[in-house]
């Protein structure tokens, strides 16, 4: 436990937060592998794109191909200001569990490593929320496989090939309701010249999803990797036609974008061909809803 009350102290300074949020909320998800996922909390605007810290951990193991997280742990800074038990969350806990086949034990700690929630199997806590049981298939061969890359050239003219190369594979990491479900795939580039690529992070309900473009800026947030250049975005679902951003995901990623300072170049690829658009998120969301700086 202390070494991962080390890992939940460190993971708080992730966290990306309005000017005004001072509570900072970080989690780790520990996997029967060994590994450890570590996430802080990502505030939005519009707070209906914030992501939990939990949610970001379990994300975090999905699109590293490792399903079998046991346990949560959260940290909580300010314990008196923030709701410990949200039914949002422990719904999101609950749904990844029966996806894996896995309990998840979960538990909520103030800065003094006091247990001030504990809950042995997510599954008991609510006894009125019991969705069908539905285990992915790929569940049982899955290994654990990194999702960055770092590339050995800065070669610019290359990134469109990259991009839709790794986003493509990231349609592979993600984690749906179902197995025939429809994938989406994507792939950033950074300044540094890392390349991560993800799927999306499905929920049962609507608003308990991470679609692709939010869970590879995900992974690169919680490594302090924020100098993203580039954005490449594919799907199963769009073939011959171009796969643009959904509405949330431009918000998303303009917040970002404001918030760091970025000028992200953003690649929507059809599938089966070698068709693309690229634009800037300024001319991709017109008159966004963010109009200044956090």
């Amino acid at each position: 436990m202390n070494k991962e009350f080390e890992y939940l102290k460190s993971a708080l300074n992730l966290c990306v937060l309005k000017s005004k949020d001072t509570n900072r909320i970080s989690s780790i998800a520990c996997s029967l592998s060994g590994k450890y996922y570590v996430s802080g909390k990502i505030a939005s605007d519009t707070k209906l794109l914030d992501i939990s810290s939990e949610q970001g951990a379990l994300a975090l193991s999905t699109q590293q191909n490792d399903f079998k997280v046991y346990k949560i742990i959260t940290l909580i800074e300010n314990s008196e200001q923030e709701l410990l038990t949200s039914p949002l969350i422990i719904k999101i806990l609950i749904d990844h569990s029966i996806r894996t086949g896995i309990s998840i034990e979960y538990k909520v700690i103030n800065l003094k490593n006091e247990i001030i929630f504990e809950a042995k199997d997510v599954k008991n806590i609510f006894s009125f929320y019991s969705p069908q049981f539905v285990k992915l298939s790929r569940i049982k061969k899955a290994r654990f496989k990194n999702n960055k890359i770092i590339l050995k050239s800065k070669k610019i003219w290359e990134y469109p090939r990259l991009l839709k190369q790794y986003a493509t594979e990231g349609i592979e990491r993600n984690f749906p309701t179902y197995d025939s479900a429809s994938g989406y795939g994507a792939a950033i580039i950074t300044k540094n010249n890392s390349l991560y690529f993800s799927g999306q992070y499905s929920g049962f309900s609507d608003n308990t999803g991470l679609h692709a473009e939010m869970t590879v800026i995900l992974r690169s947030l919680m490594e302090k990797n924020y100098e993203i250049t580039h954005l490449g975005l594919i799907s199963t679902k769009y073939l011959d036609f171009l796969c643009n951003m959904c509405g949330c995901c431009r918000q998303f990623l303009y917040e970002i974008s404001n918030r760091f300072n970025l000028d992200i170049n953003i690649f929507c690829f059809a599938k089966d061909n070698d068709n693309y658009n690229q634009y800037k998120i300024n001319n991709y969301l017109i008159d966004n809803w963010t109009s200044k700086k956090w």
